[in-house]
């Protein structure tokens, strides 16, 4: 449900970007795209692991095992949205650079 929401997301920035900015920034937009389904795809495959792992101490009732393993899928995959968030940012900048030369 995530991806298809993130394929909506792209679909009208590519639309609107298209529309309003030209073809050098949807250039620059569509570039993008698969950089960010790519690191949003290994965040949540990672946030799956966990949580099969998780499932399973959880129903073995080890607590402890179970504790360990959601704060290290946590952190896991906010490791990987700060990663994707950074990638965004420096995007957003070289966007902003483009838009300067044309």
């Amino acid at each position: 449900m995530g991806n298809l929401f993130q394929q909506f997301y792209n679909m009208v920035d590519t639309i609107i970007v298209g529309q309003y900015l030209g073809s050098k920034a949807l250039a620059a937009v569509g570039s993008t795209g698969c950089i960010m389904f790519l690191v949003l795809g290994f965040a949540n495959g990672i946030a799956q692991g966990f949580g099969v792992m998780a499932s399973h101490a959880f129903g073995a009732k080890k607590r402890e095992a179970f504790e360990a393993l959601c704060g290290t899928g946590y952190n896991s995959y906010s490791y990987c949205l700060s990663g994707a968030h950074n990638s965004y940012g420096a995007c957003v900048e070289a966007a902003s650079y483009l838009a300067q030369y044309t």
